[in-house]
């Protein structure tokens, strides 16, 4: 009875430091980690939204660096939990047709809507609403108007030249993209470009409307056969055979007085490349390591005018070594 009587007390004294070592390692952990808990609402109807994806982010470089994530449910509501002292951002992620959350309206805007500062221990609520956007679709096809071009690249800018988002999708095996959760607005442009070793020059449209919750369309059409293009050649000054160079393209802007980035492509096997389409204006050809070879010598770099109907022959000799 006796040795019964000790494994009882041995066991409940067990329990009582686990509980105490259980309760003071939730207290501490209380102490230590704050949290953020919401709801998402719809601005339009106050409703709360659904499969948000709520991050909590750094903004080392002035861009968010994802730390903590937390998906809304049902009725809108999420929570982020263990969470350190200190400043961020918070980044919504809706589905469609709502707006992410910041707009990222340039890349000097560092983040600036959704900051916090959360103290030691502190439990934050907070209530975001998030704007209805609307849509941009179509298709992009050949100069037939009917054959579809597949992984072709939409890119959504506002037309002071700063970003939207989600700003971006690439044309499906029918040659369809869908772009959506655009915030309102009637300035938008789009650039249509491909990139490979022959590539259309990119396609744009200004100032077009978009609408919540409705579908703006747009279709665009590559026309392979335009005469106006670019025909041109790399070869590495080693052994006159081909390098694994990229090659950039970039347009003058008289008004602004420099040259702009407007497309990259990548020559073939034989470091042939071209460039069909391309609107009449000043030019400057880069060929070379993009990320060491920027600034080097003229023998990287083709200037040239290009008038409509003309074709352009260029070659790029290159201190390179060649393919291997």
């Amino acid at each position: 009875m006796k040795n019964r009587n000790r494994i009882l007390t041995s066991i409940l004294l067990i329990l009582t430091v686990m509980t105490l070592s259980l309760f003071t390692a939730t207290n501490l952990e209380a102490m230590i980690y704050g949290s953020i808990s919401g709801k998402v609402i719809a601005e339009d109807t106050g409703q709360g939204i659904q499969g948000v994806r709520v991050s909590l982010c750094t903004l080392e470089g002035g861009f968010p660096h994802i730390l903590l994530s937390a998906v809304s449910d049902t009725e809108g509501f999420f929570q982020i939990k263990m969470i350190t002292e200190g400043s961020y951002a918070l980044v919504f992620v809706p589905p469609p047709p709502y707006v992410i959350s910041p707009v990222r309206r340039s890349s000097e805007d560092k983040y600036l809507e959704n900051l916090i500062t959360l103290k030691r221990g502190q439990n934050l609520s907070i209530e975001k609403s998030l704007k209805v956007g609307g849509f941009i679709s179509g298709h992009v096809r050949r100069e037939d108007g009917a054959t579809p071009i597949e992984g072709v690249e939409v890119d959504v800018y506002r037309q002071d030249g700063s970003w939207a988002l989600p700003e971006s999708d690439f044309t499906d095996s029918e040659g369809k993209y869908l772009i959506s959760g655009l915030e309102p607005l009637s300035s938008y442009v789009v650039i249509v470009s491909q990139n490979s070793t022959i590539c259309h020059y990119p396609i744009q449209r200004m100032g077009f409307e978009v609408e919540a919750r409705k579908t703006t369309s747009l279709d665009f059409v590559f026309n392979m056969k335009d005469p106006t293009r670019v025909i041109g050649q790399v070869l590495s000054r080693e052994d006159g055979k081909p390098p694994s160079p990229d090659v950039v393209i970039k347009k003058y802007f008289d008004e602004k007085k420099e040259f702009v980035w407007i497309q990259e492509l990548f020559p073939d096997d034989d470091g042939r490349f071209e460039i069909v389409g391309i609107e009449p204006g000043l030019y400057r050809i880069f060929a070379g390591d993009y990320n060491s070879d920027l600034d080097m010598g003229d023998e990287n770099h083709k200037e040239f005018y290009i008038k409509k109907g003309e074709s352009k022959e260029l070659e790029f000799l290159l201190d390179l070594p060649s393919k291997k």
